[in-house]
């Protein structure tokens, strides 16, 4: 029976990185993995995801080229097979560069499905393996309600190896993985239809962005339908779906997409063997420390549901290693994450919405500084597109506490807003910065209430 000093349990993002880390200070480490390398993100999230965003983008490029002055002498025709082969090779080459990564550093992997049979013994097929230390990195993955031929609907996981791309789709969730693939669907030419439970979309996002963002999707086409219950869903004569709502109307499409969300990929894994303690839907409890109830067995990443992001869970494994390798205590805050939801337009936030700040504080204690305004790629005609820019400041502190955007390249500009957040700028420090014209992010430095 092989020992190490630490068996890792998943290789995605943050399994990946504590592992080469722990391997790189000196300790022995094994990896096990039953699937490609990467996790969800490589696989099936983060990097395939952008790359269909990309893809979709270039329908409404076109729109806007031609209002400066591109003659488009057909219609552009879209090869679904081409961007999906093209997508799986780069995949194909980030897993192996995982996995040489993983070997360079000392790492032993394991193919296999990991059992814990003991605190400090992992099963994977037929053998065995003991570690001082054993860290779950297992993620999560898609998860539909029990509704009544549930069965017959995709999920995201899905979405990326269709042998077709359909011309009709139904999605149902208001969250981001839902209204992200509403976007990419209908940008790639799709019909989509966007069945939402509640009165809006993004409920933990900036609540205007969120309603501005209603509108573009609209705009581009994108059928949103608010307060919609699923009360059952079948495949029709002809192949496509059925979706029966609760007030009795029925949706048709070609295929249906469930994005109600995630559950902890814990399943079979002898959490209940070994006394690991989680809750009603699988999540992995841990102290700061990312321990379990077994002090042998820790949890870093998607599957403990703190902050499912992967540079939060590559950041926790950071955390965990160093407190390890330098025999300290554990250093870590979830304060101030930037996130994107990547749809057209794209939104992006980082620090507290004008909502959770009211909450934190008050709202006489609380200023939101806003601007609306037209791009300037926009300008020729190509549509009304707008952006909208967002900062909540905390009045006597002076303090930016929030920052939201809702526009063409949000992501890239919340990142260095992300900086200035996170090194407790104040509003004053932001107005005191020069811009760079003409850009939208300029606009951040000149807002007023």
């Amino acid at each position: 029976m092989r020992r190490f000093s630490w068996i890792v349990i998943g290789g995605g993002s943050g399994g990946v990185r504590a592992a080469r880390r722990l391997a790189e200070g000196g300790l022995s480490v094994a990896l096990v993995e039953e699937r490609a390398l990467g996790g969800t993100c490589v696989n099936l999230g983060c990097v395939p995801k952008k790359l269909l965003v990309h893809a979709a983008s270039y329908s409404e490029q076109s729109i806007v080229a031609a209002t400066m002055g591109w003659e488009q002498r057909s219609q552009p025709l879209h090869k679904w097979s081409v961007l999906r082969e093209r997508k799986d090779a780069y995949v194909a080459n980030l897993n192996a560069i995982y996995s040489s990564l993983l070997q360079k550093a000392g790492v032993e992997i394991i193919r296999g499905r990991a059992s814990i049979v003991a605190p400090d013994c992992v099963r994977v097929g037929q053998e065995e393996y003991t570690a001082t230390n054993i860290l779950l990195a297992v993620g999560s993955r898609p998860w539909k309600p029990s509704i009544p031929g549930s069965g017959v609907a995709l999920v995201s996981d899905h979405m990326f190896h269709l042998e077709s791309f359909p011309s009709t789709i139904t999605i149902v969730g208001g969250g981001y993985i839902a209204v992200e693939f509403a976007s990419i669907c209908r940008g790639l030419g799709a019909e989509v239809n966007l069945l939402v439970r509640g009165d809006r979309l993004l409920s933990s996002f900036d609540a205007e962005c969120a309603r501005m963002l209603g509108n573009a999707l609209r705009d581009r086409g994108v059928r949103i339908n608010f307060g919609s219950e699923v009360s059952e869903v079948s495949r029709n004569p002809a192949g496509g779906c059925e979706v029966l709502l609760a007030g009795g109307k029925t949706i048709s499409s070609q295929e249906l997409l469930f994005a109600t969300g995630r559950r902890a990929n814990t399943e079979s894994l002898g959490l209940e063997r070994v006394g690991v303690s989680s809750d009603a839907d699988g999540w992995i409890k841990v102290d700061a420390n990312f321990r379990s109830s077994v002090p042998s067995i820790y949890a870093i990443g998607d599957c403990i549901n703190r902050v499912q992001l992967t540079p939060v869970a590559i950041r926790e494994a950071e955390a965990l290693a160093s407190a390890v390798l330098g025999g300290r205590e554990l250093e870590f805050s979830y304060a101030d994450i930037p996130t994107a939801v990547f749809c057209h337009p794209e939104l992006a936030t980082v620090g507290l919405t004008e909502e959770q700040a009211c909450d934190s504080y008050s709202s006489e204690e609380i200023k939101v500084y806003r601007a609306e305004f037209r791009p300037l790629v926009y300008a020729l005609g190509a549509k009304e597109g707008k952006v909208l820019l967002r900062l909540v400041v905390h009045k006597s502190s002076d303090r930016v506490l929030g920052a939201h955007m809702l526009g063409p390249n949000a992501a890239e500009i919340i990142q260095g807003l992300a900086i200035a957040i996170s090194a407790k700028a104040t509003k004053t420090m932001v107005d005191k910065t020069v811009g760079i014209h003409p850009t939208s992010a300029e606009e951040f430095v000149t807002l007023e209430a």
